[in-house]
């Protein structure tokens, strides 16, 4: 009765500790839940002088697919216009700042008016949203080769010298590849040590039970 009841709890010891690590087996490759809303935020800033309409061309990086899945690419422009000289009591004056990709999948314009005597400064801005529930055929475009070419132009209608600092900002929302839990990772680690324990222990009660 004795060397049963020993075996009954050698066996039970043994069950335990081999179903704790097939769990944290199960958890360590299951899939976690993802965060929602990781950003990647680019920034360009550029600054004007001049009296003839003005253009500049810069690159972003492109999304790097291997972070996640790409949900939305959002474009943010915002300016700052002040005029070297004031317009005469008869104008009013435009400055314009048009950004747009190389393919026009997205762009912003930006308007700031200008009416005497004022010279400024005028702010305004702009923001031009791609996401994938109603135009999920463009966000490839930011997916491939090695980045997205902008260009940028700043117009003034009346002619005068004009002063502009504009700040364009690109924003990548994706989802996350999942990844384990470090706390199941942990637990894996735990239960594996739980079993060579008690394959020690066991080893050392069975000649007892002989």
């Amino acid at each position: 009765m004795r060397k049963s009841s020993r075996f009954t709890v050698i066996l039970g010891m043994r069950f335990a500790a081999y179903a704790l690590t097939l769990i944290a087996i199960l958890l360590v490759f299951s899939p976690c839940p993802t965060r929602a809303d990781s950003v990647i935020t680019q920034t360009i800033s550029l600054s004007q002088v001049s009296t003839a309409p003005q253009s500049v061309s810069f690159t972003f990086s492109n999304f790097d697919t291997a972070l996640g899945t790409l949900d939305s690419v959002m474009l943010n422009a915002t300016a700052t216009t002040n005029l070297i000289l004031s317009p005469t009591s008869s104008e009013t004056d435009d400055v314009f700042v048009v950004v747009s990709d190389s393919d026009t999948a997205i762009g912003a314009e930006i308007e700031c008016v200008i009416s005497p005597p004022s010279t400024g400064p005028c702010m305004d801005s702009d923001v031009n949203l791609i996401d994938s529930s109603s135009n999920a055929f463009l966000l490839p475009d930011f997916q491939s080769g090695p980045g997205d070419t902008f260009t940028a132009s700043v117009t003034d209608t009346q002619g005068y010298e004009f002063d502009t600092t504009a700040t364009f900002t690109l924003v990548y929302d994706y989802t996350p590849v999942a990844m384990p839990e470090p706390s199941s990772a942990g637990l894996m680690l735990l239960g594996v040590g739980l079993v060579l324990l008690m394959r020690k222990r066991i080893g050392q009660r069975l000649p007892q039970a002989s």
